[in-house]
């Protein structure tokens, strides 16, 4: 969740990120290996159905060939300045997420090939409505 006073800040910083890219600094994805596709994106704060506010999320998704562990790990290493740059106006970042990010990764390996990981599904009623 994107701290509120923060969102107008982010998306004048995902502006001037954008014409670089993901692939250099400050993400330097292309160093990733098996890396697909990256894309890191706002999504705005919205009303659900019944009026509640849903708040701003930034929302990081990839698409990585296995090992995942691996690639979590060469996402703090080799991504972790734009993912601390980008994530830093949310809400309570850096938090568990981060320790969680590493525990992942170093258990990762365990489970071979066969590890999933959908990081934080959220699903509101509405949020869809305007789409």
């Amino acid at each position: 969740m994107v701290a509120a006073e923060q969102v107008a800040d982010l998306r004048k910083w995902l502006t001037a990120s954008a014409p670089p890219g993901l692939a250099d600094g400050p993400f330097h994805f292309r160093h990733l290996r098996g890396l697909h596709f990256a894309k890191l994106f706002l999504i705005e704060q919205t009303d659900d159905l019944k009026g509640q506010s849903i708040p701003a999320s930034l929302v990081l998704m990839t698409e990585v060939d296995a090992p995942l562990y691996r690639h979590l790990d060469e996402l703090i290493d080799v991504a972790g300045e734009g993912i601390n740059q980008a994530f830093g106006y949310c809400t309570g970042y850096p938090g568990p997420a981060v320790g969680r990010l590493r525990e992942l990764a170093a258990g990762a390996g365990e489970f071979g090939n066969s590890l999933s990981m959908a990081s934080a599904p959220v699903v509101r009623t509405g949020r869809s409505s305007r789409l």
